[in-house]
């Protein structure tokens, strides 16, 4: 039980035995003294009314002490529904993802949850009756508290904050009054950074799309229009423009299956076949078709894989487009007389297929984006060599669905490793 509780029941105790003795002492000493007759006429068979009057006395400080007894009964229970009200809504302030925080109308923080003081990168307790001005001091945000307190109604704010990361939050800030005092304004916090982040993809993803299908297009109009205007004649420049239109045709034709077969993995809406696949037998057999290219590139192929199996349970077309897209990244990326390596290693639960290049490598900084759609690290060198820029990204979404993982190695100057982990087998 709370100390507030304890004390308030002790007082109600004293307060019940006072009232009972000096209702005793009072009546006793008034009935002793035959000062009051309560009962004229009534005599006892000993001739006098004294016990008469004590049995009285005695009823009256029993009733007395019953009636007070019930009305504690009544205030307990009534304060242990507001503790009990009241711890409630403590535990949803303290485990509500939002923040929340009160000020008053002089604009000094009364109080803020846990999940405030760590939106706000605040020590516990470091705020209070601190100016608000001094926590978040964006102009819109002022704004909006400005507006809250002189209007009342509710303002809706979105902040830009860096403590120390950035962090984007959408504020909702309303007043209230409480009683016994001017009352104030309560701010509901909301972290939108992962919001904002996917609307900024998605603005970069319609702006890639956009470029992307507008470049083959592009092409494709120009040639048409310089056959159509009269380069046909010349059969030699004309069948050079047919060769670019038909390039860029079939770019494009490779840039939408790209597209809609993301969106399928993206929504998961992609059917496996699953069954048990080695992935040694698989890398044997896929890098035999692409021995005609990696000797054109004029790159060197090393496979290294190991003696026992590597039977993982997946896709075999998916995990074989897997392993085409990181070998064609690598031969993008990596200059003639360059080395390619593709290795298989077992681990004691899962198996590790890597594709490393002997290529001018991966910025640091640049290194976690190389798996999003449509980033390049060299633009210029993916675009002239026919990429779309989706392969990492389809790479990723594929592994996921298997269970598995990515990841990337690299070092400027030396190569890069792309590596995909996936769970064996459990026999």
């Amino acid at each position: 039980m709370r100390p507030g509780l304890n004390r308030f029941l002790a007082i109600n105790c004293l307060l019940a035995v006072t009232v009972f003795a000096f209702s005793f002492a009072g009546l006793t000493l008034l009935f002793i003294m035959g000062s009051v007759d309560f009962l004229p006429g009534f005599e006892t068979a000993l001739g006098h009314r004294f016990w008469l009057k004590l049995m009285l006395a005695l009823g009256l400080a029993i009733l007395s002490a019953f009636a007070i007894s019930q009305i504690q009964q009544v205030w307990r229970g009534e304060l242990d529904k507001a503790y009990a009200a009241k711890s409630r809504f403590e535990a949803v302030l303290e485990h509500i993802v939002s923040g929340v925080m009160l000020i008053d109308t002089k604009r000094r923080v009364l109080f803020l949850n846990p999940a405030a003081e760590r939106l706000l990168n605040l020590p516990a307790g470091s705020v209070v009756g601190r100016d608000i001005s001094e926590i978040i001091c964006t102009d819109d945000f002022a704004a909006a508290i400005t507006a809250a307190l002189q209007t009342g109604e509710l303002q809706e704010v979105e902040s830009t904050l860096f403590c120390p990361e950035k962090k984007n939050l959408r504020s909702y800030i309303s007043s209230f009054v409480e009683r016994g005092s001017a009352g104030g304004l309560v701010i509901v916090f909301h972290d939108i950074t992962e919001l904002k982040r996917l609307e900024q993809m998605r603005t970069e993803f319609v702006a890639s799309v956009s470029h992307e299908l507008r470049t083959p297009l592009t092409a494709v109009r120009g040639f048409t229009e310089t056959l159509l205007e009269g380069a046909m004649m010349d059969q030699a420049k004309a069948e050079h423009f047919l060769k670019i239109i038909a390039d860029e045709t079939r770019r494009l034709s490779a840039l939408i299956d790209d597209l809609m077969d993301l969106s399928r993995l993206e929504l998961k809406r992609a059917n496996l076949n699953v069954g048990p696949v080695d992935l040694t037998h698989l890398v044997t057999e896929t890098l035999v078709g692409l021995k005609p290219r990696l000797d054109k590139a004029g790159l060197v192929l090393v496979v290294d894989l190991p003696e026992a199996t590597a039977q993982v349970s997946g896709d075999r077309d998916r995990l074989r487009q897997v392993l085409l897209n990181l070998v064609d990244n690598a031969i993008k990326y990596t200059p003639s007389g360059g080395k390619i390596t593709v290795r298989v290693i077992r681990l004691t639960e899962k198996a590790r297929l890597e594709v490393t290049d002997t290529g001018r490598g991966i910025p640091t900084q640049e290194l976690a984006r190389i798996f999003e759609r449509f980033y390049r690290v060299d633009k210029a060198r993916t675009r002239s060599q026919g990429g779309t820029g989706l392969g990492l990204a389809i790479v990723k979404h594929i592994v996921e669905l298997h269970g598995g993982h990515v990841g990337a190695q690299s070092e400027p100057g030396k190569g890069t490793t792309i590596s995909v982990t996936l769970p064996l087998v459990k026999r």
